[in-house]
């Protein structure tokens, strides 16, 4: 068997410039490769690019509030929801109410005054800052309960306020007052809080706020 000859093939010459272009392609690569996995480290660090488990634990993060930011935070007689729950279990004891929400001067003097039905579950009056509010039944068709509220707790509740008389002067009605300083207050129809088992102790939770709210002064 005859073996096939090949003719040999001439060796490549290393020169110097081929030395410089081979070492700048390399740092070339080198440095897209660097700048790639910067801009994926980025992508991973910036809250746009986080998964929604991230951003949703972002989101539940609480923020510090006051009266005055939390009334901002509505327009009068918006609707809104809340919940009640029990501290001590941390879960829900009532299902979620609508509530209207009074906050200016003329709005909250109005109040339920003259209405014959409250339209939503409830009124929820915002002050501007904690203090001990007087309330009346003046022009008043049904009786309430007042749910006392300071720092997103219950602290107090007075059960069966009743609707005055028709003609009752003014100076007749009895006035209604918390025991200590509070932010909010809810009036629901009369039994409405026993009916959902609110009682002093149990925290509110503002379902339509973005952020748990912590109580600060103004």
């Amino acid at each position: 068997m005859n073996q096939k000859s090949f003719s040999k093939i001439p060796k490549a010459k290393i020169t110097p410039t081929l030395v410089v272009i081979f070492v700048l392609v390399l740092v070339a690569l080198i440095y897209v490769a660097a700048s790639g996995w910067k801009r994926l480290r980025g992508a991973s660090d910036d809250p746009r690019y986080l998964s929604p488990s991230s951003n949703s634990a972002s989101q539940s993060a609480s923020q510090s509030i006051c009266g005055t930011e939390l009334a901002a935070q509505f327009a009068a007689h918006q609707l809104t929801q809340l919940q009640f729950g029990d501290t001590a279990n941390n879960a829900p004891i009532s299902s979620p109410i609508t509530v209207e929400v009074v906050n200016t001067p003329a709005s909250i003097t109005q109040g339920l005054s003259g209405r014959d039905e409250i339209g939503a579950t409830g009124m929820l009056f915002i002050f501007n800052h904690a203090q001990k509010p007087s309330f009346w039944m003046r022009e008043m068709k049904f009786d309430l309960d007042l749910i006392w509220i300071s720092h997103n707790q219950v602290v107090e509740i007075t059960p069966d306020v009743p609707a005055p008389q028709p003609n009752t002067p003014l100076t007749a009605l009895p006035l209604y007052q918390p025991q200590q300083e509070v932010e909010l207050v809810l009036e629901v129809p009369a039994g409405k809080a026993a009916e959902m088992g609110v009682q002093p102790g149990d925290q509110v939770k503002f379902l339509d706020l973005s952020q748990e709210i912590e109580w600060e002064e103004c």
